[in-house]
């Protein structure tokens, strides 16, 4: 009987090691995916803050034209109002590229 005891300590001192080195192992795989998420993060976080950024000047640019109208006089605003739509179509695109840029930031987590 001592024999049995004493016989099946090194399979289950084995079967342990195994199950600690796959855990090890699954832990290090996991530990590597959170470095990769986290590197991904901080770059589309940079990306996103250079687009806001970008989205903001194009967003004070409308703020000065549309301004420039209000403070006209007469038939002078006619002569902002082209500025004003194309700062218009630069401040949707801006955002636009700013909002394609999250779905894409979020799509790389989702990889």
């Amino acid at each position: 009987m001592g024999e049995e005891c004493c016989g099946d300590k090194p399979q289950a001192v084995q079967v342990k090691a195994d199950y600690v080195g796959s855990m090890e192992t699954k832990f290090a795989e996991i530990g590597a995916k959170l470095d990769e998420l986290h590197s991904k993060a901080s770059d589309a976080k940079e990306q996103a803050a250079n687009k806001y950024e970008e989205v903001k000047k194009h967003k004070e640019e409308f703020a000065k034209r549309l301004a420039e109208i209000k403070d006209s006089t007469g038939d002078a605003w006619t002569e902002f109002k082209g500025g004003l739509e194309k700062a218009l179509e630069e401040l949707k695109l801006a955002a636009y590229e700013v909002k394609e840029g999250s779905t894409k930031a979020v799509a790389k987590f989702e990889k």
